[in-house]
């Protein structure tokens, strides 16, 4: 997660040539939080929080008073990331980029490596497509493109 980084900073610096992202100091345990909010997505679904320590899930809100479902997560954490990040916040902005790369890289793990208990690879369910990740809005805008990077995936093997 870190050399992929590492290379988006790269290159955002040669596509803007603004230094920033040559000398800005990137830490945290961002990716490791991007990673494990995909897998809630994956694993959960569309289930509702509960931190009310029951197993019973009567509360369509998950008890906290707002719907805030598990396949919300990894879009969540990216926009407080980013937010934090343009409002200057350092201390929760330092690994905005490890958040965004390792939201990306977790995904595509789940979706093309990981090998599955029959032997299969991956998780290849329209429920998990990269385009699920975001809004449903902006679904129909993004899908071509996740189509074709999806597409680009599978010829790479």
């Amino acid at each position: 997660c870190g050399v992929l980084t590492s290379t988006a900073l790269f290159a955002l610096y040669v596509l803007t040539r603004l230094e920033i992202f040559l000398v800005a100091p990137t830490f945290g345990f961002g990716g490791v939080a991007a990673a494990q909010a995909v897998a809630l997505k994956l694993k959960f679904g569309s289930e509702a929080f509960s931190f009310s320590g029951s197993s019973s899930n009567t509360d369509s809100t998950g008890g906290l008073g707002f719907g805030v479902k598990c396949h919300h997560t990894p879009l969540l954490l990216c926009l407080c990331s980013l937010l934090m990040a343009s409002l200057g916040v350092d201390s929760l902005s330092k690994d905005a980029p490890f958040v965004l790369i390792g939201t990306y890289v977790s995904w595509w793990h789940l979706r093309f490596v990981q090998r599955n208990t029959d032997g299969s690879f991956g998780d290849s369910s329209d429920d998990f497509a990269f385009v699920t990740l975001f809004p449903p809005g902006l679904r129909r805008v993004l899908s071509p493109l996740a189509d074709f990077c999806y597409g680009v995936c599978l010829l790479l093997g």
